[in-house]
């Protein structure tokens, strides 16, 4: 019985991979189930003294429809801790 079965059994899978692959070409899955995306980011460098930058990065992200609590941003401190940080909505 295992042995009759086999290819009806491929031939599902196969059929199902495709269908897949279809529904994400045509943007029925996959893509735009978020409609998250950035509509402005801006990033200023300046000096500030000898051993100093001054950083301001604007970030202007629209969440769509989705409940989401904002923009998460990491500061790396590879070269040294980063004083006066400062984040407003």
């Amino acid at each position: 019985m295992r042995g009759r079965l086999g290819l009806w059994r491929h031939l599902l899978v196969l059929l199902s991979i495709g269908l897949c692959a279809a529904f994400a070409r045509f943007g029925l899955v996959g893509a735009g189930v978020h409609d998250e995306r950035f509509d402005v980011k801006q990033i200023s460098v300046l000096r500030d003294g000898d051993n100093g930058l001054h950083i301001r990065e604007v970030v202007d992200e629209d969440f769509g429809n989705q409940r989401r609590h904002g923009y998460e941003r990491f500061i790396p401190n590879d070269f040294g801790v980063p004083t006066a940080t400062r984040a407003t909505a």
